[in-house]
């Protein structure tokens, strides 16, 4: 577990106990797919501002929960949609994609076995 990751899950935990944490960790998993796919969405419709919008969102609740490459990578598709950039931000949102899946499977991970 990286370090940033374990203080997200700590400082959680310490706000609202680890039922908590774990309610609030499940939110994101089952929000985060629907958000992708919003954001996948504005790209086909080349809504550069839907786009910065719905990835701010996700850029926000991954930073709850110390996804920093995940915040990096929607950070970059933001400043893109930001200059109206599609070109530029359907490819950073692959990344965002990959990102995604990689610490998704890691909270999977804590959730599961009862890490939180």
């Amino acid at each position: 577990m990286r370090q940033d990751q374990h203080d997200a899950r700590d400082r959680l935990t310490r706000l609202g106990g680890t039922r908590l944490a774990g309610e609030l960790a499940a939110i994101y998993l089952d929000e985060m797919p629907r958000r992708l796919a919003a954001a996948r969405n504005a790209l086909r419709e080349g809504d550069a501002e839907v786009l910065g919008e719905t990835v701010h969102g996700m850029r926000s609740r991954s930073a709850q929960f110390g996804a920093t490459e995940l915040v990096s990578a929607c950070q970059d598709v933001e400043l893109a949609a930001d200059r109206g950039d599609v070109v530029a931000a359907a490819s950073r949102l692959m990344v965002v994609e990959a990102r995604y899946a990689e610490f998704a499977g890691w909270l999977l991970e804590q959730v599961g076995v009862g890490g939180w």
